[in-house]
């Protein structure tokens, strides 16, 4: 993520952002961590997919959706 500044919009304010992890079914995942649908966000007019890694076990693909303060 931090990598991404090149791309992405700077932002000159603090901001809050969820993290989504999706997983196998199968997978152990923390206790802590809650089932959730997927959150999109309304009305996002940019997707940016973020360079990818995969281990012999995980693997993982982010990907950052957002709308712009100004395209309210």
């Amino acid at each position: 993520m931090t990598a991404s500044v090149t791309f992405l919009p700077l932002l000159d304010e603090p901001v809050s952002f969820e993290l989504l992890a999706h997983t196998d079914t199968a997978a152990v995942v923390p206790g802590a961590w809650a089932e959730s649908d997927p959150r999109h966000i309304a009305g996002a007019t940019s997707e940016v997919q973020l360079r990818s890694m995969t281990t012999r076990i995980h693997t993982v693909a982010p990907k950052v959706s957002y709308r712009a303060r100004d395209e309210l």
